[in-house]
């Protein structure tokens, strides 16, 4: 069995941080182990709901793919400036189009655009859940 199957109330309770009372929360050993089953280096950990950013510090300390700093500037801004950023990544992607048949490398020299689009979708709707659910 899984050991952060068998939390006790009382591991929870004492990594409670400092004036809060609310008993919903991971420990970091709980996350840790969580992370690494589900994840392999590199992989992107999204938690929509962030609360007392116990996920976010382990998922760092694990990989540091991004900083708080990035994860900042990725999610500022209004769903209207995003908009205009991916038309702009497809303008950019469909200018190097040539012709109406696209190149055989087409999807892998695109990879990294997509991938960092999707982090920072990722980052984007964990900030604007967090907005509207306090």
């Amino acid at each position: 069995m899984k050991p952060y199957l068998l939390l006790r109330a009382a591991e929870l309770t004492a990594q409670r941080p400092s004036g809060e009372v609310d008993d919903v929360h991971f420990t970091e050993a709980l996350a840790e182990s969580v992370i690494a089953d589900a994840t392999v280096e590199g992989d992107l950990v999204l938690d929509p709901f962030a609360g007392y950013g116990t996920t976010l510090a382990v998922a760092e300390r694990i990989d540091a793919s991004l900083t708080p700093a990035q994860k900042l500037r990725d999610s500022a801004g209004t769903p209207a400036d995003w908009a205009n950023e991916s038309l702009d990544d497809a303008r950019s992607i469909y200018g190097q189009i040539n012709g109406a048949y696209l190149a055989r490398d087409y999807a892998q020299r695109q990879r990294g655009l997509v991938t960092d689009r999707l982090a920072k979708a990722g980052l984007r709707l964990a900030a604007l859940l967090n907005k509207i659910l306090k």
